[in-house]
């Protein structure tokens, strides 16, 4: 896991049970590949988020417990 990866987990873990939007973690800096990349991986699941006119706005994350299990690895 990349020092980047860890960071991202490391938002999600601290955040509350609702998750983290990814608007949020792209404030942080996290680019939408990285976010991508650790959901297809199973370490954290992506969710709709709030809708607009039908259209989904925003995204909410939660960390996974293989995403819990993989920070406490290291």
């Amino acid at each position: 896991m990349t020092e980047d990866q860890r960071r991202l987990l490391e938002i999600l873990a601290a955040s509350d049970a609702d998750g983290c939007t990814d608007v949020l973690l792209l404030r942080h800096g996290i680019p939408i590949e990285m976010i991508a990349e650790v959901v297809r991986a199973g370490l954290a699941t992506a969710q709709p988020g709030r809708l607009l006119y039908g259209e989904v706005v925003d995204t909410k994350l939660l960390i996974t417990d293989a995403g819990r299990w993989a920070l406490a690895k290291r």
